[in-house]
């Protein structure tokens, strides 16, 4: 969703423009900083790290917010509410997730370069495919996943463990969320919100010993 800055330039253009003049319009890039999100208490980022180093991608490791401990307050300073559509209201592990995933798309935003997001239950299978061209549209690194279509957010994949953000749609996603309210992640990145799609093959894969999601427990 496009907002209108004072100047008339969308502040989409605004983004596009000065991520473009500093790499050059439609080039191809070496890989962004990568992002994986994980909680001290995570028995499969040992995997992940492995993964990563063995394929020589460049990551940091971003403490994940920690949903039993989230309170109103955390929510009004990003802006956006809950949506009282779905279980998120009764998921802590859901909202520590999705307060992660803001956290790194402001970060994206803000630092004026892409990046990649992986949760800890994320394993890279091969090297960073420098030809790889993020620029028009988000990319999950991987091949297939069940779809469904949401009225409100368009067509959208099960799964937001390995994703390509540019400061254009980290953007897009942060106004939207602002205006929308907050549900499940993977709903965020939808068609209704911005143009995203599969890549050719598993460049990441989730973890077989990953385990159950730490999203779907109900707070009593």
């Amino acid at each position: 969703m496009l907002t209108v800055g004072l100047s008339g330039m969308t502040t989409n253009a605004r983004f596009t423009r000065a991520y473009h003049d500093e790499k050059g319009t439609g080039s191809l890039m070496p890989q962004p900083q990568c992002h994986v999100i994980a909680h001290e208490s995570s028995r499969v980022i040992g995997d992940c790290v492995q993964s990563l180093t063995q394929h020589g991608w460049r990551y940091k490791i971003f403490p994940a917010v920690d949903g039993r401990t989230v309170t109103a307050q955390d929510w009004h300073r990003t802006g956006v509410t809950m949506s009282q559509e779905g279980k998120m209201t009764r998921r802590p592990g859901a909202q520590g997730c999705w307060l992660s995933h803001f956290a790194l798309w402001q970060q994206c935003a803000d630092s004026n370069e892409p990046v990649v997001i992986l949760e800890h239950d994320a394993l890279v299978t091969a090297p960073w495919p420098e030809d790889l061209n993020i620029d028009n549209q988000l990319l999950k690194l991987f091949s297939t996943a069940e779809c469904k279509v949401n009225p409100a957010f368009g067509l959208w994949s099960k799964g937001a463990h390995a994703y390509t953000v540019t400061p254009a749609q980290a953007h897009t996603l942060i106004t939207d969320a602002q205006q929308r309210g907050a549900q499940a992640v993977d709903k965020h990145l939808g068609t209704q919100v911005l143009p995203w799609t599969f890549y050719h093959r598993d460049l990441v894969l989730l973890n077989p010993a990953r385990g159950p999601s730490s999203t779907s427990p109900l707070r009593k």
